[in-house]
């Protein structure tokens, strides 16, 4: 009964309107669409059950505790004298933040929310923002408006209107491809492209086909692909006369540009592994004539001193295999299994080219503390325990038998009255 007595309007002066609602329609139709809704900077106060129960929250609030607080202590003549001796100048100043003062206002601003004022920067910035969202969807030519409905008593709605106009297509597509190796492997896979003649034009689809050719292209021995290599070239028509939505589309992927003072360009190529070299206990500033070596089929372990770890349970690990064609999803499955063994800390692989088509394969170990102990204590309380205590303690030894094997071993204990 008190929320329903709240005058909602209470912090929303007179020469102001409180936004109640609001609506997107495109060519008439209204969307419902979560990611166009999604660009309205401006929405109205939540509500819960058709009640705006935060801003009535924060409509109890006392707009300046702190003000109204001073106001109060000087407000009879010799208060705030009489306070101070009563208790000191300090603790009458902290009187003002306590929470029969201010905490209680502050609380409740805080769990509130604000009224949602209409402005006409914002509307106009959400509407900008619609627009913007359907020339992503090939709609180049829209226009729109947004209009405040006035409710009365203060209270407004926003109704925002959009003329998609006729999408763009896409005419004709063609390709530049400036590595013979990546125009190879793009025509083995270009049946799945996502971006074909005849379909609207969709940015989400440039996208996604960007990223399909990248993950192609990398698991395919392009090891150092970059996204950024591939870009489009898009031809249309903008003038509204020549009604034309047909476009010319380009598919442009580039070579890598070189580091350096002299910008250069080298052709991607597809690299093999060369070899793969696991460094043991990999520590930063170990020099390689210090380290001794061990081979193990196609593998060579690197250590110093003393190797603590079988190689074949290192080399288990590995999915970059000698010989192969580079796949990022062998790196990808080669960290996930080192980090399995539970024995080493987020391991670093390093890949090095070795002339045109060749890879070396580093990768660098950190060992985890062979053991470590944990303890754990809880106090509980039940219906059938008044009072009850648990201590806990696990032990985890790692590389129990040199070939990354871990031993927990784990006890625990209550008690209870």
């Amino acid at each position: 009964l008190i929320f329903f007595s709240c005058n909602v309007l209470k912090r929303v002066e007179s020469d102001q309107l409180l936004l109640t609602d609001y609506s997107i329609y495109a060519d008439s139709l209204k969307v419902s669409n979560d990611d166009v809704n999604s660009l309205v900077s401006q929405k109205p106060n939540v509500k819960v059950l058709g009640v705006p129960l935060r801003l009535h929250l924060y409509n109890l609030a006392k707009q300046n505790p702190d003000s109204s607080y001073q106001d109060w202590l000087y407000r009879k003549e010799g208060r705030y004298d009489r306070l101070v001796k009563l208790l000191s100048e300090k603790q009458v100043e902290r009187l003002g933040e306590s929470f029969f003062v201010s905490g209680l206002s502050n609380g409740l601003k805080k769990a509130g929310e604000a009224p949602v004022i209409v402005d006409s920067s914002r509307t106009q910035k959400s509407l900008e923002r619609i627009r913007a969202y359907f020339n992503t969807r090939g709609y180049f030519n829209n226009s729109g408006s947004a209009m405040v409905d006035t409710t009365g008593n203060r209270r407004a709605a926003v109704r925002y209107d959009i003329d998609l106009g006729k999408p763009y297509l896409v005419d004709t597509l063609s390709r530049y491809i400036a590595s013979p190796q990546i125009d190879s492997l793009y025509q083995l896979h270009k049946e799945a492209s996502l971006v074909r003649e005849g379909d609207q034009f969709d940015l989400k689809l440039f996208t996604a086909e960007r990223e399909r050719l990248t993950d192609i292209f990398r698991n395919s021995g392009i090891w150092n692909f970059q996204e950024s290599s591939i870009t489009y070239d898009i031809l249309r028509d903008t003038l509204m006369d020549r009604d034309d939505q047909l476009m010319e589309v380009e598919l442009n992927i580039e070579n890598p540009r070189s580091r350096g003072e002299v910008q250069q360009t080298t052709p991607y190529r597809v690299h093999r592994i060369d070899s793969v070299n696991i460094f043991a206990d990999h520590s930063f500033g170990d020099r390689p004539e210090e380290l001794q070596s061990v081979s193990y089929g196609e593998v060579t372990v690197y250590y110093k001193d003393k190797l603590r770890y079988k190689p074949k349970a290192l080399a288990d690990a590995i999915f970059l295999k000698k010989g192969n064609i580079y796949r990022d999803i062998d790196r990808i499955r080669t960290y996930r299994q080192i980090n399995n063994l539970n024995t080493f800390r987020y391991p670093n692989i390093e890949l090095v080219e070795e002339g045109e088509d060749k890879l070396t394969t580093n990768i660098y170990l950190s060992s985890r503390p062979r053991n470590s102990l944990a303890l754990d204590l809880d106090v509980t309380h039940s219906n059938i325990q008044r009072l009850g205590i648990g201590v806990g303690a696990a032990l985890i030894k790692r590389n129990v038998f040199r070939g990354s094997e871990t031993l927990s071993l784990s006890t625990r204990g209550s008690f209870g009255l």
